[in-house]
């Protein structure tokens, strides 16, 4: 029923025995698509391979090609890849220019003319309240005289 064919080995030693624990968790589409991969490798097709797993043909060729791309990280509870967590030192100019920036910022907010500009431009949107609420009454006048004449 089941026919082998042969072809590239898809997994490295360490994938398969990943694989192989992968496939014995009770994570239901962690394990489906383990195993699909690991008879995959071992040659089936992906039909025979989607029949076995308990997934669709489409299911198993999207983790066959998600694991090419991306190994081991396509599974959540996989140990991730060996990274070289080590961060390249900023160059000087990127450095200074981060600390000039923070130092202005921080002069900016405590320098007395910003104050000065602040209680000016209140100073202004006060005086243009007050001029506003002038010409309204006396156009309120205005128009109450126009009223009695009538």
């Amino acid at each position: 029923m089941l026919q082998k064919q042969e072809t590239q080995a898809l997994l490295s030693k360490k994938e398969r025995v990943v694989c192989q624990d992968l496939a014995a968790m009770e994570i239901v589409l962690i394990s489906q698509r383990a195993e699909a991969l690991l008879l995959l490798d071992e040659g089936f097709s992906h039909a025979e391979a989607a029949h076995e797993s308990g997934l669709s043909i489409g299911q198993v060729r999207y983790a066959l090609r998600t694991f090419r791309s991306k190994g081991l990280a396509f599974f959540p509870k996989a140990p991730a890849p060996e990274i070289d967590l080590e961060v390249p030192a900023q160059p000087k100019a990127i450095a200074e220019k981060a600390e000039r920036k923070k130092a202005k910022k921080a002069a900016k907010k405590k320098s007395p003319v910003t104050k000065k500009k602040k209680k000016k431009k209140k100073d202004k949107n006060k005086a243009k309240k007050a001029e506003k609420k002038l010409l309204k009454s006396k156009k309120d006048k205005k128009g109450k005289k126009n009223s009695k004449k009538k």
